[in-house]
Parts: C-alpha cells; sequence; structure tokens
C-alpha cells in the first residue's frame, strides 16, 4: 500500500515529544528557533527541566509530519542532537492500531536502516526511538527521501515518504 491508505490522524502533543527524546541540557537553541520551518522540516522547541542539574533549559527537535493523500498527519518524525557528546536520536509516532512487533522501517534513498522497535503507545499513537550511527546520520543529511514502513493491524504494510529537503539545515541549527 501507499500513503492512499487510511489511517487515523496523529496529533502531536509536547508530552509524547518530550517523551521521544533524551533530555539535554544546553545553552543553544533557544526558543527563537520554535517555528522555523527548513523546507519540509519545522523545529519545535519547549522548556524543560534538567535532570542534573534541575535548571530549565530549551530543548528543540526537527519535526517533520508525513501526512496522507487527504492531508492528515498520519506519521511524525523527530530528530534531535545532544551536543555534549554528537548523538543523533530520533523518533517516529505512528498511528494506533499498528502491529508492535513488525517495528518501524526506515530506507533513505533505498538505503534501509534497519527495523525501530516501538517503545510505547499513549492516545496520540505508537513511538519507537532510534540513535543514528555517524554513517547513518550522514546518509540522511545527503539524501532526498526516507521512506517509513509501518504494518497495520490487518496486516497490510504502509509506506510514506519522508522527504529530507531542509533536513541538514534544520540538523545544523540544533548545533
Amino acid at each position: 500500500m501507499t500513503a492512499k491508505a487510511k489511517i487515523p490522524a496523529v496529533a502531536l502533543f509536547a508530552a509524547a515529544v518530550i517523551a521521544l527524546a533524551p533530555q539535554v541540557a544546553t545553552a543553544a537553541p533557544t526558543m527563537a528557533l520554535n517555528g522555523k520551518t527548513f523546507n519540509d522540516w519545522t523545529m519545535r522547541c519547549n522548556e524543560a527541566t534538567n535532570p542534573d542539574t534541575q535548571a530549565l533549559v530549551v530543548v528543540c527537535r526537527a519535526v517533520q509530519q508525513v501526512k496522507n493523500q487527504e492531508g492528515q498527519a498520519v506519521i511524525a518524525v523527530e530528530i534531535g542532537t545532544n551536543p555534549q557528546n554528537g548523538d543523533v536520536f530520533g523518533g517516529i509516532i505512528a498511528p494506533l492500531g499498528v502491529i508492535l512487533t513488525a517495528g518501524i522501517s526506515v530506507d533513505v534513498d533505498g538505503n534501509a536502516m534497519g527495523a525501530i522497535p516501538y517503545v510505547q503507545c499513549t492516545q496520540q499513537g505508537c513511538a519507537g526511538r532510534f540513535v543514528l550511527s555517524p554513517e547513518q546520520f550522514a546518509s540522511w543529511k545527503a539524501g532526498v527521501r526516507a521512506n517509513i514502513k509501518v504494518v497495520r493491524g490487518d496486516g497490510q504494510p504502509v509506506t510514506l515518504p519522508l522527504s529530507l529537503s531542509g533536513f541538514t539545515a534544520a540538523t545544523d541549527a540544533l548545533r
């Protein structure tokens, strides 16, 4: 199946997004990045408490909502960086009703990244988390398009395209 498949819309709420990403303490980025768009990626920032210092810090992620042909957001992808160690982490929120054991498959320009396990389901959807290796991160930055595949409850796979246009500029802004 392709993006024509009907999947319930996914609503993103700050609590679900924060749960996907490790909290990092950093002076950069700032709330000024919130809402800034880099082609198909939008920055989402919020204030959070650093668990180590209890200081209020700004946590930003590059986010893209993947929509079906009816314009409904069906999958959300977010990428963040940890400036303390350089790790690039991500999260994907898929709709409820997916087969959890199938995980989420991602490929960038035809190169498989591997299966991402689901770690949590909430009212907003089911989330998978991942850390990109330096090689994977480089392929995302050099790539044009990724494909995200989930398996619906009826066993039918659904593949949706993810644009990587603006990905490099968005993730550069996080550092």
